[in-house]
């Protein structure tokens, strides 16, 4: 709350003088911007992370995970020959009845939810990849505000002090 007197000495002083204080707080702020910088470093290292996750587990889990739908399959269609539920005449009436019967077998089906659970993860954590970077390149943009600006009150400064 400003007091009649502090209104008194605002206006007493030289328009000089109060550009001074006006570039000293503006100094003030982009020093605060300036001390930020592990923030963007936190950011970073988090989209690193992110995107080493969802590398991880599109080159690793879900090649697994296609390998055990396939070995699923294989190992139901044994079963099936075995048990003699595909004896089709034509290859039309084996499709439907290997069709049939891979759509019934727990093990393949337990396989394919998997397969799915890891295809949704791999999305998952694309998505927080790409949210990672994009708070990263928020951060470093924020950052190159702050530089930009900070060299920009130097050279206030040094007009207002005569320095060139």
């Amino acid at each position: 709350m400003e007091t009649f007197l502090d209104k008194q000495r605002e206006l007493a002083m030289a328009p000089r003088d109060r550009d001074v204080l006006e570039t000293i707080g503006q100094a003030q702020a982009v020093l605060a911007d300036l001390h930020e910088w592990h923030s963007v470093s936190g950011a970073q290292l988090s989209m690193v992370s992110a995107q080493n996750a969802a590398r991880e587990a599109k080159s690793l889990d879900l090649p697994r995970a296609r390998e055990q739908v396939a070995e699923a399959e294989a190992e139901a269609m044994m079963d099936a020959y075995a048990e003699g539920a595909i004896d089709g005449k034509n290859a039309e009436q084996r499709k439907t009845q290997t069709d049939a019967w891979l759509a019934r077998h727990e093990g393949v089906l337990a396989a394919r939810d998997a397969c799915r659970a890891v295809e949704a993860r791999v999305v998952d954590l694309e998505a927080e990849a790409a949210v990672a970077e994009a708070e990263y390149k928020a951060a470093l943009a924020k950052w190159n505000s702050a530089q930009a600006a900070a060299g920009l009150l130097s050279a206030m400064l040094r007009a207002l002090a005569g320095i060139e």
